[in-house]
């Protein structure tokens, strides 16, 4: 008996074509599936991430709604304050208590007249309860007392006039001002080298004729101005006696004075130990040097990394304050810092502490600011995530009118007189006394 080869080899061609074929099916499908699974796990995974940053936007709107009560909670208190009232004496008690900068229910005790609620409902947006998302702010605390001032400075507010007012204005002795933040250099480029002299950290170009010591040169030219760079501050003192005459603010009387005014520069974490980082007070430098219409040249201020989260700064500088023209008390009332930008950039922010002695940093040598500067903590939650901010409110006006400028000209220079001033010379001159008002 024969058998047809050839028919016997034509089925083995088929059925390795099938095998073939189904392992094609095979891999495809899952190929198929695990693209699939991959979208899918994709999907699920931007649908958590959009989820929870809704819960998060909201619980920080939450928070935010906690700080617009408190600032309604200070507004009534302050109104309190001045007007008085039976309706007041609960708030007035509640705001002044012991414990009142740890009161979590205090926003809700001053507007409400609620005790031991722990949270508050927000209002949603759809005009319901809050509840779709439960949104609520739980914890409020203000504080009118903190230890130190902070604020920014900028190309449109780049001065502050800001009151010292402490708890015993005559302990004062030292101010620490710290600037520039890690935030402010991350707003330009990075970080800012603060181990190269450039246009702002200045080590030299100091013009012919001055010596070279630590206090000598110049600030740097606008020009050459670097964004990336801690940026020059100016700060100005302004304090009396209880009673005064209006020459005393024109000079000094040895290391006392009732103004002066010093520019600090950058300079490089790596400059000369005889840069200066505290600057003490005298007839020959500092504020009262200045007041005396003396050469009165930037002083260089150290500025490098700080490590402590607490004053995330890179510059920093403990200013020795002078006594009074007179010696004697302060005028709380008439005690004044000014801080400005000459330059009005690069955008700083700032912080401003009192202290007794000039170991100026956190313990018993710093003295509170006083009714200045409002300190709110909020904290906002929806169904289970948190958002925590902390803010600071102007209890004060920091920004009321101050002359910048001893010439101003119009921006038109081909107006018939560009020059906003005035002047005339002339033979016929006198002078009359400060005191008597005459000029």
């Amino acid at each position: 008996m024969e058998r047809d080869k050839g028919d016997n080899n034509m089925n083995n061609i088929k059925t390795k074509s099938g095998a073939a074929s189904l392992y094609v099916v095979i891999f495809t499908t899952l190929l198929l599936g695990i693209i699939t699974l991959g979208f899918i796990r994709i999907m699920l995974s931007e649908a958590v991430q959009t989820s929870e940053t809704d819960l998060s936007q909201s619980a920080f709107d939450s928070a935010l709604a906690g700080v617009e009560d408190a600032k309604v909670a200070l507004l009534k208190y302050h109104e309190c304050i001045s007007s008085g009232g039976e309706a007041c004496e609960a708030i007035i008690n509640a705001m002044r208590a012991e414990d009142a900068s740890s009161n979590c229910d205090i926003v809700r005790e001053v507007l409400f007249g609620r005790v031991g609620e722990h949270e508050t409902i927000i209002q949603s947006d759809t005009g319901g309860t809050g509840a779709e998302m439960e949104q609520a702010y739980t914890c409020v605390l203000i504080s009118e007392n903190n230890s130190n001032y902070l604020g920014q400075l900028n190309n449109n507010y780049h001065s502050k006039v800001i009151p010292l007012r402490t708890t015993n204005i005559n302990e004062l002795n030292y101010i620490r001002i710290d600037w520039y933040s890690g935030v402010n250099a991350n707003s330009v480029n990075g970080n800012p080298n603060l181990t190269k002299p450039s246009s702002n950290l200045k080590t030299g170009n100091k013009p012919a004729g001055y010596e070279d010591n630590a206090n000598s040169g110049l600030l740097p030219a606008l020009s050459s101005s670097d964004p990336s760079s801690p940026p020059v501050i100016g700060v100005q003192i302004f304090q009396t006696n209880s009673t005064f005459n209006l020459s005393e603010l024109n000079n000094n009387n040895g290391s006392n004075t009732n103004r002066g005014a010093l520019y600090l520069t950058p300079h490089p974490a790596d400059s000369p130990t005889s840069t200066i980082d505290i600057i003490e007070n005298s007839a020959n430098t500092g504020f009262a040097a200045s007041s005396d219409k003396a050469i009165n040249l930037p002083t260089p201020i150290r500025c490098q990394p700080n490590d402590n989260t607490n004053t995330p700064f890179f510059c920093s500088a403990i200013l020795g304050i002078p006594k009074p023209y007179n010696g004697g008390d302060r005028n709380e009332g008439a005690s004044f810092l000014r801080i400005f930008l000459p330059y009005g950039t690069p955008a700083t922010d700032f912080s401003i502490s009192l202290c007794r002695s000039n170991n100026c940093g956190e313990g018993a040598d710093v003295m509170p600011f006083v009714g200045v500067q409002a300190r709110i903590d909020a904290t906002g939650r929806a169904n289970d995530l948190f958002r925590r901010i902390e803010s600071r409110i102007e209890l004060v006006d920091v920004y009321f009118p101050f002359p910048e400028y001893s010439v101003a000209i119009t921006p038109d220079l081909n107006t018939k007189d560009p020059i906003v001033k005035n002047f005339w010379v002339t033979k016929n001159n006198w002078s009359g006394s400060a005191d008597s008002g005459q000029l």
